[in-house]
C-alpha cells in the first residue's frame, strides 16, 4: 500500500485497518456473552446474554435517528432487561459494578482477538516522521480512551496524534456525518486531508463526498471472519490410535463435566470441594488445573479441592445402624446372593473375628445362598449372640473412624458440603450422610446419575452431564453410552480404601493392594497424561471461542460420538484388558473379568437371550461379548450401528 503523502492530516479507520481482528464483530459479541455468562454468576446462559445483547443494541439504535450510541448506553439497557428477568444478575447490586464488569470483559476480549497490521502502521510511522499529522477517526460503541487502551496493549501508545471515534459525537462515517463534524472541529480544509480504511462505503465513497482524498486498504482474508469453531476443536482431537491413546478426546466431555462442576460451585459460594476416591482423583487435577486458568485468566475466586479416600467398601459399614433397625438395604438390593463369609466381609468385619462366627456357623459359613436377605440362615445370625456384640462394637468402631477422618479433612467446617465423583447412584454419599447424620448437608454432583439415585432433603445429587433422575436430560444416549468405561478411564494411581486406623492422633486410609488394577494404571497413565494436556489445551482456547451455550453442546456431542465410535481394534483390546483387571471390592469381591466371564460364557449368554430378547438391542453388551471372545472384528462391525442410532438421536434431541 502506497499512500501520497502530499497532504498535511491523514485519518485512518481502526478497525479492518490499523488492526484486525481475528475473528468478526459478532463473533465478539459471542464470546463477551461467553464470558459474562461465566463471571457473573448467574443462571442465564451465554445465548441469552448474547440475545439480550443483540436485542439492546437495536433498541439503542432505533431510540436515536443517528443510529450512534455510547457502550454505557448498550450496557444500561441490558442491565434494565436483566432486572425484569426472574433468574436474573442477583449478585450485582448496582449498575455501576455491572458496567465495569462488562466493560472489563469488552476490553479484554478485543484485546485478545486484535492484531497488528503491520503495514499500515509502518506508513503511519512514516507519515509522523515527515511531520504529518495522524488522527484514529473510527465508528465504534467503545470511545477514544478504549481505543487507546487496545494501541497500548500492542506497544504503540504514541501511534497517532488524535482518536476520533462515533459514539463520542453521535454522528458516524456511514453517513458522512462525522466528516463535516471533524473537519470543523479541527478547523482545516477537506483538501489537506485523506481517510485511509478498509470500508468502502464508510471509508471510501462518503470520505470522497466530503471533499477527502481517500485510499482503501485491501481486505486481507485471514481475518475478520468468523471462526470456525468446529474446525478448531476438531483440530484439537487425538488422531492416534495406537494402544487407544484416541481415549484422551474424552477431554471434551470432562471440559464439559468440570466447567459447569465450576459454576455449580461458585452459584453456592463454596470455597472448598471434595474429590472421592477413586475416580476422583483425575477429576481433582482437571478441575484444580481448570481453577487455576480461571484464577490467572479471569481473577476468579480460589476454589480449595480436597481429596477423600473411601470407598463403599469403607464408608458402608460406618452407615449401618443397630441391629434392630438396620435392614441391610444398599447390600441385599443389589446382591442378594451371599454367604456368611461374604455378608460379614461387605459390613467390615475383620479376620479374627469372623472366625470366632465361623465356629458356630461351621458348614454353611462359606455357602452362597440365594435373597440371603430373606432366608433362615440370615435371621440365625441375627440370632447368634457372638455376632449381635462384634456386629455392635464393629459399626461403632468403623463410624469414629470415619467421621474422625472427615473431620480431619475439614468435613464438618461448613454447614453445606460439595463433593464431586463419577457417578452413577451416588452409594458412597449415601454412606457418608448415613454416617454424619444430618450434621451437615451434603450436594454431590456427578458426571451421571441413573435412576437408582437416591435422594433427600439433606442428601442432594445432580448428574450434571447426564442424568436419568429425576428425567432423561437432554442428549442422554450420547452422554451416558459406555458410562462404565469412564470408570475405568478415571483409574487411580492408588489401591481401594479398605478402611482406616488411627495412627497417634491421625487417621489414615488402610488400602486392598491388587496387582491387576497397579497394571490397569500402569496402561491407562499414558493415555490420562495425554488427556490432562489435551483438556489444558482446549480450557486455554474455550472462553475464546465464539461458541455459545446451545451450540457448544452441538458440537462437544459431536465429538464425543465420534470419540466413543470411531474405534479401532487397539481401543477394543484395552477396554478388555481394563475390565480384566478391574476389581470389586464391595458385594461379591472378585475381579471384573471373572465375573464378567461366567456372565458373557456362551450357555449363560444364551439363556438371558431367551428370557429377553431386547438383549439382542443393547449393542455396548453385545460388544462386550465379542470382545470377551476376542471377536473384534464383530464388535467393529456394530460400533458402526451404533454411531448411527447415536447421530440419529442426537438429531432428534436437536430437533425437540
Amino acid at each position: 500500500m502506497d499512500i501520497n503523502k502530499e497532504y498535511e492530516i491523514y485519518f485512518f479507520d481502526f478497525f479492518g485497518t490499523i488492526m484486525h481482528r481475528k475473528c468478526s464483530g459478532d463473533d465478539i459479541k459471542k464470546i463477551w456473552s461467553n464470558q459474562l455468562a461465566l463471571l457473573c454468576k448467574c443462571k442465564l446462559s451465554s445465548r441469552i446474554w448474547y440475545e439480550l445483547r443483540i436485542s439492546a443494541e437495536k433498541y439503542v439504535c432505533r431510540k436515536e435517528n443517528h443510529y450512534e450510541f455510547t457502550y454505557k448506553e448498550l450496557i444500561k439497557e441490558i442491565y434494565n432487561r436483566v432486572s425484569g428477568i426472574a433468574e436474573g444478575y442477583a449478585d450485582i447490586l448496582d449498575f455501576e459494578q455491572f458496567y465495569m464488569l462488562c466493560l472489563k470483559i469488552e476490553l479484554d476480549v478485543e484485546t485478545n482477538m486484535q492484531e497488528k497490521n503491520e503495514e499500515v502502521i509502518s506508513q503511519i510511522k512514516q507519515l509522523k516522521g515527515c511531520g504529518k499529522k495522524v488522527c484514529i477517526l473510527s465508528d465504534f460503541y467503545l470511545d477514544s480512551q478504549c481505543i487507546s487502551r487496545f494501541l497500548e496493549k500492542k506497544g504503540e501508545n504514541h501511534l497517532v496524534d488524535n482518536i476520533f471515534v462515533s459514539c463520542e459525537f453521535l454522528k458516524n462515517k456511514a453517513d458522512g456525518s462525522l466528516y463535516k463534524e471533524i473537519l470543523t472541529l479541527l478547523n482545516c480544509s477537506s483538501k489537506d486531508c485523506c481517510m485511509i480504511g478498509d470500508n468502502y462505503r464508510s471509508d471510501f465513497i462518503n470520505a470522497k463526498s466530503n471533499g477527502i482524498s481517500a485510499v482503501r486498504v485491501r481486505d486481507n482474508k485471514k481475518f475478520n471472519r468468523d471462526i470456525n469453531c468446529k474446525k478448531v476443536l476438531t483440530q484439537l482431537m487425538n488422531t492416534e490410535h495406537k494402544n487407544g491413546i484416541s481415549y484422551a478426546n474424552y477431554s471434551f466431555m470432562l471440559f464439559k463435566f468440570i466447567s459447569a462442576l465450576y459454576n455449580k460451585l461458585l452459584l453456592h459460594s463454596d470455597r472448598k470441594v471434595f474429590f472421592l476416591a477413586r475416580e476422583g482423583e483425575l477429576l481433582k487435577q482437571l478441575f484444580d488445573r481448570y481453577c487455576e486458568y480461571m484464577q490467572v485468566q479471569f481473577g476468579s475466586p480460589c476454589i480449595k479441592s480436597e481429596y477423600l479416600y473411601v470407598s463403599r467398601q469403607a464408608t458402608y459399614p460406618a452407615s449401618l445402624k443397630c441391629l434392630e433397625e438396620e435392614q441391610f438395604e444398599t447390600l441385599f438390593k443389589e446382591y442378594s446372593a451371599l454367604s456368611i463369609e461374604s455378608f460379614l466381609t461387605n459390613i467390615g468385619i475383620e479376620e479374627r473375628d469372623k472366625k470366632k462366627i465361623e465356629i458356630e456357623f461351621t458348614e454353611e459359613y462359606s455357602k452362597i445362598i440365594d435373597n440371603f436377605g430373606s432366608s433362615d440362615l440370615f435371621e440365625r445370625l441375627k440370632k447368634s449372640v457372638v455376632f449381635v456384640e462384634i456386629y455392635k462394637k464393629t459399626i461403632s468402631k468403623k463410624n469414629e473412624l470415619l467421621r474422625q477422618y472427615l473431620k480431619q479433612k475439614g468435613f464438618f467446617d461448613v454447614a453445606s458440603v460439595a463433593i464431586v465423583d463419577v457417578g452413577w447412584r451416588g452409594s458412597i454419599q449415601d454412606n457418608i450422610a448415613r454416617c454424619v447424620g444430618g450434621e451437615v448437608e451434603i450436594r454431590g454432583y456427578y458426571c451421571g446419575l441413573n435412576n437408582k439415585a437416591r435422594i433427600s432433603k439433606g442428601n442432594q445429587k445432580e448428574g450434571l452431564i447426564f442424568s436419568e433422575y429425576p428425567y432423561k436430560t437432554k442428549n442422554f444416549a450420547v452422554w451416558s453410552y459406555d458410562s462404565n468405561f469412564m470408570e475405568r478411564l478415571l483409574t487411580a494411581s492408588h489401591a481401594s480404601t479398605k478402611g482406616y486406623e488411627k495412627s497417634g492422633e491421625i487417621i489414615k486410609p488402610v488400602f486392598n493392594e491388587f496387582g491387576s488394577e497397579e497394571n490397569n494404571y500402569t496402561i491407562i497413565k499414558p493415555i490420562q497424561k495425554k488427556l490432562i494436556k489435551q483438556f489444558e489445551e482446549y480450557v486455554s482456547e474455550a472462553y475464546y471461542l465464539p461458541v455459545l451455550s446451545d451450540e457448544l453442546e452441538d458440537l462437544l456431542v459431536q465429538l464425543h460420538i465420534k470419540c466413543c465410535c470411531h474405534i479401532y481394534k487397539s481401543n477394543l483390546v484395552l477396554q478388555q484388558t481394563l475390565l480384566q483387571g478391574q476389581m470389586e471390592n464391595f458385594g461379591y469381591q472378585v475381579r471384573s473379568g471373572e465375573r464378567l466371564k461366567e456372565a458373557f460364557s456362551i450357555r449363560n449368554a444364551f439363556k438371558k437371550i431367551v428370557c429377553n430378547r431386547k438383549l439382542l438391542k443393547n449393542i455396548p453388551l453385545i460388544v462386550r461379548f465379542m470382545n470377551s471372545r476376542r471377536l473384534y472384528f464383530i464388535s467393529l462391525c456394530f460400533m458402526k450401528i451404533e454411531e448411527k442410532r447415536l447421530r440419529r438421536e442426537y438429531i432428534r434431541c436437536r430437533n425437540i
